[in-house]
């Protein structure tokens, strides 16, 4: 019976992506509320096309690259970082809306 071979190397650290500045958060948000009217279609809307989708975030990514100050980002990137905002905004504004209240009923006052 052969044993696994160990290997001597020790395993590649991933390498960390650039953090996303602001001005490339908004360019990102602007590009994809151009695009949120095919990006947002789910498999059971009229009019769902997978293939247009994919094209929608590689424009976005491309248009990204093109921008002067050349931020290089990969369709991946640009949708997991839409996430994150996604995410932040909720979070955001749920934290928000307990703060405005305090945990109390302002309608017992």
């Amino acid at each position: 019976m052969d044993l696994p071979q160990v290997s001597s190397q020790p395993p590649k650290k991933r390498r960390r992506g650039s953090n996303w500045s602001l001005n490339e958060t908004l360019l990102l948000i602007e590009l994809y509320k151009q695009r949120a009217h095919i990006i947002r279609k789910k498999p059971y809307d009229v009019g769902f096309y997978k293939p247009a989708i994919i094209k929608a975030w590689e424009e976005i990514a491309s248009l990204l690259g093109q921008h002067p100050s050349k931020f290089k980002r990969s369709v991946k990137e640009c949708r997991k970082r839409w996430c994150t905002v996604q995410t932040t905004a909720k979070t955001n504004l749920h934290k928000g809306q307990q703060g405005l209240t305090l945990g109390k009923n302002i309608f017992s006052i």
